[in-house]
């Protein structure tokens, strides 16, 4: 579980409850990811049916933002293709077990804790996470405000890569909440 159970709120919007769906099984996701990412996916624990994969659905998707929150745990070893597959950057191991980040201008950084990258081209969104997510995101609230600011990369795919090499990243995305129903039924019924 990534997610705890959420209430959010903000000076402007009213408080927003979500409905949280952790752990689909692992057939279920196929039906939402290609194979390459589905192999990025960490699985739950002890049970290697479950994937770590958490889905906040807005349960009045009218109040504040109206767009769902999904967190996906990626596995240590599959950072790297991650990164340079999404986002143009690179995440290799160095030094004993810690991990630096390279950014596509050249700067170079070696997080004291994790740092959080993102800035995506959607074309990369469709090729790597699928078409179910890709349109989720594309119709979200916070990517049509990006758009219509003349964005041209999204800022609604963004990975928390930890320092450890060891350790796992987590994937979170912002889905438009109706197409995130959707995919909901797909993972977890």
């Amino acid at each position: 579980m990534l997610l705890p159970s959420l209430r959010l709120s903000s000076s402007s919007t009213p408080a927003q409850e979500y409905a949280v769906l952790e752990e689909p099984e692992g057939s279920r996701i196929s039906t939402v990811f290609p194979t390459q990412m589905k192999e990025c996916i960490a699985k739950t624990g002890t049970c290697e049916r479950y994937y770590d994969i958490t889905t906040a659905i807005p349960k009045f998707p009218d109040v504040g933002d109206g767009d769902c929150i999904m967190e996906i745990l990626i596995r240590a070893d599959k950072i790297y293709w991650l990164t340079m597959a999404l986002f143009a950057t690179w995440a290799p191991e160095f030094r004993s077990g810690m991990r630096c980040v390279i950014f596509p201008h050249g700067a170079t950084t070696t997080p004291e804790r994790a740092v959080t990258v993102r800035d995506v081209r959607e074309d990369r969104i469709d090729s790597i996470l699928g078409s179910k997510i890709a349109s989720a995101i594309s119709n979200s609230q916070r990517r049509l405000a990006e758009l219509e600011a003349g964005a041209a990369q999204t800022q609604c795919v963004k990975l928390r890569v930890d320092r450890d090499s060891t350790k796992p990243a987590v994937l979170t995305l912002c889905l438009h909440a109706e197409s995130a129903l959707g995919i909901a039924k797909d993972l977890y019924t």
